[in-house]
């Protein structure tokens, strides 16, 4: 097994290859068991899949070869402890070691919650714009009542703005720092 931190170097087939022949030799005793490389973290599945391919070619003993990059693993350990993963037991004391390491990924930036932004885009809620359009449904057509029995009615009076057109190059001109030499 090659890990890798999320933050760091990356992989390498002449490292990976060194991994192999290392176990090879440490081993020799045990040549008759199977022989599988696990590559976590800082790969690309189109290297793995390229340096795979020669690997196993290369190595008789090696039969087979896998690489994940750390969210796929994160995601992994999220479902183990969430309700996803109920029909799989995990002991109250692995699941404080779990929530530890997936403490510890967070740190560098890796998604540790198991919402998707796609389950926020999932709403059947109306567009709102500047204009506020939608809002105004369910207002009375005559707002001629006092602004106090508009309030002591539940309904808030929503202001219409026509706000002015931004003219970008202006704007992007007005963001641009100035020089004292210019």
């Amino acid at each position: 097994m090659e890990v890798k931190p999320p933050e760091g170097g990356d992989q390498y087939k002449w490292q990976w290859q060194k991994e192999i022949e290392s176990f090879l030799q440490n081993s020799e005793d045990e040549c008759d068991k199977p022989l599988y490389f696990l590559a976590i973290g800082r790969i690309e599945q189109v290297d793995a899949m390229r340096w795979a391919k020669s690997l196993l070619e290369q190595n008789e003993q090696l039969n087979g070869l896998g690489a994940l990059k750390w969210q796929v693993v994160t995601d992994q350990l999220i479902e183990l402890v969430s309700d996803k993963g109920a029909n799989i037991l995990v002991s109250k004391q692995d699941k404080r070691i779990i929530d530890d390491i997936l403490e510890g990924l967070s740190l560098y930036g890796l998604k540790i919650s198991p919402f998707k932004w796609s389950q926020f885009f999932d709403t059947r809620l109306p567009t709102l714009s500047l204009t506020h359009s939608q809002l105004n449904k369910g207002m009375p057509a005559s707002t001629s009542k006092s602004p106090k029995l508009l309030a002591d009615s539940g309904i808030t009076q929503l202001n219409q703005h026509n706000f002015p057109r931004l003219d970008l190059e202006v704007f992007s001109n007005l963001l641009r720092p100035h020089h004292a030499n210019s």
